[in-house]
């Protein structure tokens, strides 16, 4: 049976604020994905890896970073869903919830404060 640990990151309109997100590397969950809109996939996250997602403005455009490389951009700040997926439950039960939070940090910072890039940023 799988189980899955769901965040929201990006932009939240309540608190006019920008949600990021790191994950260490861990054996709590398996792999992850990064969608928008419920259903459009961006990115596959694998716990094998450290993995920051940040967002970031460049261009008068708003990206979205997967360890400093772009991953999805647009006009306008948006919202992003974060699944973790677990196929074992062996791990699961009420300890285990604060073990995996000590494997996430989330940043929250007041979207005027954004970090802004005024070229666009480029990976090898």
């Amino acid at each position: 049976m799988n189980r899955s640990f769901l965040f929201n990151g990006g932009y939240n309109a309540v608190r006019n604020e920008i949600i990021n997100f790191s994950f260490k590397k861990t054996n709590l969950w398996n792999n992850g994905i990064v969608s928008i809109n419920n259903h459009t996939y961006l990115y596959k996250l694998y716990s094998c890896n450290d993995i920051n997602l940040e967002m970031v403005k460049y261009n008068n455009k708003y990206a979205l970073l997967a360890n400093d490389m772009i991953i999805f951009e647009n006009e306008e700040v948006f919202p992003y869903n974060i699944e973790l997926l677990r196929r074992d439950n062996e791990l699961l039960n009420n300890d285990d919830d604060t073990i995996i939070h000590n494997t996430i940090q989330q940043q929250s910072i007041n979207f005027d404060e954004i970090k802004e890039y005024s070229l666009l940023r480029q990976t090898n």
